[in-house]
């Protein structure tokens, strides 16, 4: 865990019903995540479906996408700072406490891991190799995570002083970086330089395309990006 992000702190919020309004799939944020979020569960069910073997999912929330992977007759497991988060998840899944940067599996254990807005909690290249080191060979690493160089979120962490204290977002050149380092294969997609279309109706989302030419320009303004990364 970075220093810079307080464990008391960041346990509490997501134990409270204030992270569940934040971030819910109703939520203005939850909305803005939905697409980004979207594709990285949908490159671990490809992948699972093709390739089957034991899946780990760091920072589950509600159980949302665990769920999905269960039901499609996969294993997971969960993995969740949060004692409260994991007694609701326990009748469902094998649930285990601990942190992402020292996880608490053997090596080689595990064919997929995927985390959603979860590297921002933990020091980065902790977390990496740790996800590294326990995917087996040819296993397959999917994050989906909010990047620091976005200045719609800037912005809005610089009024959000409850989360700044949880958080320490990383640049999409650092996720980069660290990836490369520990992984054969990196393929990153990104999402929203303007996070707030994404909140356009369908009849208006022609307009993303102006977006995505923004990101091709200058990808460190992306708010969102979903990294796939195999051994």
């Amino acid at each position: 865990m970075s220093n810079r992000v307080d464990q008391a702190a960041l346990r509490a919020f997501y134990e409270s019903k204030e992270s569940r309004k934040a971030f819910g799939e109703t939520s203005v944020l939850g909305r803005m995540r939905e697409e980004a979020v979207s594709k990285g569960e949908n490159e671990v069910s490809e992948a699972v479906r093709n390739n089957p073997g034991l899946l780990l999912e760091i920072g589950p929330g509600p159980g949302a996408s665990a769920k999905k992977w269960k039901e499609a007759g996969h294993e997971v497991i969960v993995l969740d700072l949060s004692h409260f988060l994991l007694r609701t998840l326990s009748d469902r899944f094998r649930a285990v406490q601990g942190t992402g940067s020292i996880l608490p599996f053997r090596n080689g254990m595990f064919r997929f891991v995927f985390c959603d807005s979860v590297l921002m909690h933990l020091d980065l290249e902790s977390a990496v190799r740790e996800c590294r080191r326990i995917l087996a060979p040819g296993g397959q690493l999917v994050i989906v995570e909010p990047l620091s160089g976005n200045p719609w979120m800037s912005l809005w962490r610089r009024f959000d002083t409850t989360y700044g204290r949880i958080a320490s977002w990383h640049s999409l050149e650092a996720v980069e970086e660290q990836l490369r380092r520990q992984f054969s294969s990196v393929r990153t997609e990104l999402f929203y330089a303007n996070p707030p279309l994404a909140l356009l109706p369908n009849r208006l989302r022609g307009i993303l395309k102006l977006d995505q030419a923004i990101l091709k320009l200058k990808p460190s303004l992306a708010w969102m990006g979903v990294f796939v990364a195999r051994t």
